[in-house]
């Protein structure tokens, strides 16, 4: 009894100080609270960001702040053996609109098997505002904190992607529908065939943990088709097939990726964030059919710019393993 008397007369007490308080300091002027940099955000007082699309205002216009101009990608793929089996090059560039504001990106990757070339444009209001990013296929809505919220296409099946983000910006779902292609391998000499574009339905989880990063993707494959070879000839089904992908990455905090943490580009971890490795794992239908760790090794500058990015790939079930050197080019 006196246990809870005291525990009531403390909360009044309490209460009646606070109230106290405000009622003496009303007329004061309000403390202003520093701004607290969460700690899932790079530290950008010591990594810059590489890439600025928008000018944070206008006093800053005249700061030297350098821009990156060009990243060229190298990438050796090696069998079991350690003998080259491939080697690719793609080169990237950056332009700019005459206030500083990232304008396109162009990519061209040149190998051995594909000759792709794409350009990402952005667009601006009179405000400085990005208010539009269009790819070659996709454009994408933005909102008024220069977040993705949502990607579609043009196709027959049409991509409908929606994003979801925390109070500060981090990615934590993505849902929709996206339209992939099937390729089957049905003939004796090798040939295969194509079918016209399927669809999947897709949803995306993000989880935050420490230095760790958990994804999950699952996916159903509306018709699937599958061929089978029998004595009798090939059967063809046609049926849901569902894939799951799970992917672990971890980050180093303490350092900035390519475009640090520009809002615009936080669906790719890679584009914003230090990453030191990744973990992947598919599971279609119940069965693995790929498990493999990618390893990044990043180097800065002097000034906290990223100069460049060793990776090395391994496949857990093949042993083969790829390894791709990025540098970066600024002025």
């Amino acid at each position: 009894m006196k246990k809870i008397i005291f525990i009531i007369l403390f909360v009044s007490t309490t209460l009646f100080i606070s109230c106290s308080s405000n009622e003496e300091n009303s007329s004061t002027p309000e403390t202003i609270v520093p701004e607290v940099i969460d700690p899932r955000l790079p530290n950008q007082e010591l990594f810059k960001p590489s890439v600025r699309l928008i000018p944070k205002n206008a006093d800053k216009s005249s700061e030297i702040r350098k821009h990156l101009v060009k990243a060229i990608t190298q990438t050796t793929i090696q069998d079991a053996h350690g003998n080259d089996v491939q080697n690719d090059f793609s080169e990237t560039q950056f332009s700019y609109d005459s206030k500083g504001r990232l304008s396109s990106i162009d990519s061209n990757a040149n190998s051995l098997q594909d000759d792709l070339y794409n350009v990402v444009k952005y667009n601006y209001n009179t405000n400085n505002e990005l208010i539009s990013v269009k790819y070659p296929n996709d454009v994408v809505e933005i909102n008024d904190k220069g977040y993705i919220t949502k990607i579609r296409d043009n196709s027959n099946y049409g991509k409908i992607l929606n994003l979801y983000y925390d109070e500060i910006g981090c990615l934590i779902k993505q849902e929709g529908v996206i339209p992939y292609n099937q390729e089957l391998f049905v003939n004796p000499d090798g040939s295969y065939e194509t079918y016209p574009l399927g669809k999947k339905e897709s949803i995306t989880l993000y989880k935050y943990i420490d230095d760790k990063i958990f994804i999950e993707i699952s996916e159903i494959q509306k018709d699937y088709i599958t061929h089978t070879r029998t004595e009798n000839g090939v059967i063809k089904t046609i049926k849901d097939r569902v894939v799951q992908t799970t992917n672990e990455i971890t980050v180093d905090y303490s350092k900035a990726g390519v475009y640090s943490s520009e809002s615009v580009f936080r669906r790719n971890f890679g584009d914003w964030l230090h990453l030191k490795e990744v973990k992947v794992k598919i599971v279609t239908d119940g069965v693995i059919v790929s498990n493999y760790s990618i390893s990044y090794d990043s180097n800065y500058d002097i000034n906290g710019y990223l100069t460049q990015i060793n990776q090395v790939l391994t496949d857990s079930y093949s042993g083969k393993q790829t390894f791709r050197k990025t540098t970066y080019t600024y002025e």
